[in-house]
């Protein structure tokens, strides 16, 4: 919020903002920025009653979260006119909602972890493993934030307001699309985590091989629509003709790796929830500094936008391609374990999964 609240215009600028849009997009942006906290805390709570394997209370309150935003924009924004100020109250408001919802689930005790004053001291060793394993998410956070600043001001510089607004929309699509591969990475993690540290690794296998499956099947069919039909798509969010052309374009290059986005997500998640930090680290750094600003830098100049749009698919592959060599190891490693345990522990194990 220090850095953030005081120079909003300048980092909007930085990232492409002009004149027409500036207003606007300060407006949002000083409302969420000043909702920081709320939105970190809930995301917190979240992540912790997935953690402890209570994916319910998680989905609640995220579509209880999404549901109130959509309602309070459609009131804020169409008969109330308060235009972006209102769409930005929506959102914070709808993020209050859902760390209400997170924050009697914990104090009410119906957790398994509970929140207790006295495990709320500081404690170096807890804090530097969770360091450990965090930092690769915060740096890939951090690397995607400055790729997409340098993404805008190409899109902007090679394509105009038009592209940009297309681009806007493309981003949206892209969230909705390799949403169910995202999830699926994050469900993944808590199952993978304990059969990892039980030593069960013909579970933590095969729960690899299912969420690989199901996503790379959800990939596709994303791939599908967006690559064959993205015309309907871009009618939701715009009836602007040259909006809606630049679109469509932009769609069938941004999209073209699509059908491995599912695999490369999963693979993203697997060294956090075992553990390895160096590999997490390395993996979070690829697709948007490695990768992604290198080959949008490098094909703008041959293609201009369409290089800029070609940089996405480029960037996924190569980022699959580093995954895959990572992951490798990991496999062999668990194949290896898995050899080794002991025939009753693993018809044990397979007994209690089949009751349960």
């Amino acid at each position: 919020m220090s850095m953030f609240l005081p120079f909003s215009n300048f980092w909007l600028r930085l990232i492409g903002a002009d004149d027409t849009i500036l207003p606007y997009a300060s407006t949002y942006l000083i409302v969420i920025i000043a909702a920081t906290p709320i939105n970190t805390l809930a995301t917190s709570l979240l992540n912790f009653s997935r953690a402890e394997g209570n994916a319910r209370v998680g989905m609640i309150a995220m579509i209880l979260g999404a549901l109130l935003s959509i309602i309070l924009d459609a009131i804020f924004i169409i008969p109330l006119q308060m235009g972006a100020f209102g769409a930005a109250l929506a959102t914070v408001i709808s993020q209050a909602a859902s760390l209400a919802y997170l924050l009697s689930y914990y104090l009410t005790r119906s957790s398994y972890l509970k929140i207790v004053l006295r495990n709320l001291r500081f404690k170096w060793q807890i804090l530097k493993e969770m360091m450990s394993i965090g930092i690769s998410s915060f740096v890939q956070t951090i690397a995607s934030s400055i790729s997409a600043m340098i993404l805008l001001r190409m899109v902007v510089n090679y394509g105009g307001d038009s592209a940009l607004n297309a681009f806007g929309i493309i981003q949206r699509v892209m969230m909705f699309a390799t949403m169910p591969a995202m999830v699926l990475g994050q469900a993944v993690q808590p199952i993978l985590g304990y059969n990892y540290g039980a030593k069960r690794y013909h579970l933590a296998l095969k729960a690899i091989n299912i969420a690989v499956i199901v996503s790379t099947s959800l990939s596709i069919l994303a791939f599908a629509a967006l690559y064959l039909i993205p015309e309907p798509i871009m009618r939701i969010f715009t009836n602007d003709l040259p909006t809606i052309e630049a679109g469509i374009n932009a769609s069938r290059l941004v999209f073209l790796s699509m059908p491995f986005m599912g695999a490369m997500m999963v693979g993203q998640t697997i060294f956090q929830a075992i553990g390895k930090a160096m590999q997490a680290f390395i993996l979070a750094l690829g697709r948007p500094i490695l990768f992604l600003i290198p080959t949008v830098l490098l094909f703008s100049r041959v293609w201009q936008l369409n290089g800029v749009f070609l940089s996405f698919p480029a960037a996924d592959i190569l980022t699959l391609i580093l995954a895959v060599a990572l992951v490798v190891p990991i496999i062999r490693q668990f194949r290896k374990g898995y050899i080794t345990e002991k025939p009753g522990e693993i018809n044990t194990a397979a007994i209690k999964q089949k009751r349960e």
